[in-house]
């Protein structure tokens, strides 16, 4: 048990280090130009269209913005492959 509570615990410090590091303007929340920065810089190219399903699949409030709560459910929750392809999906996003 412990060593699946320091798992947990590892997990989340990656998803809020990948979230601060897409957060450019370090305002808390994640905006579509941001989010597709991060995809440039890691090599990965997304079209626009592909782009924006991602963008709503994480988006839940659809207020144009993504916070943590809503970064943290989406990679804990579900797999993003129908949204991204398979090389997208395997790709680290600095």
């Amino acid at each position: 048990m412990k060593e699946f509570c320091k798992f947990c615990q590892e997990t989340e410090k990656e998803l809020w280090t990948l979230f601060t590091s897409i957060d450019k303007d370090k305002n808390g929340r994640l905006d579509k130009s941001e989010l597709a920065s991060a995809f440039e810089r890691s090599g990965v190219g997304v079209s626009n269209a592909r782009l924006d399903r991602f963008f709503s699949y994480i988006d839940k409030d659809h207020d144009g913005l993504i916070d943590y709560n809503e970064w943290r459910g989406t990679f804990q929750s579900s797999p993003t492959s129908s949204v991204i392809n398979d090389s997208e999906q395997h790709a680290h996003i600095p």
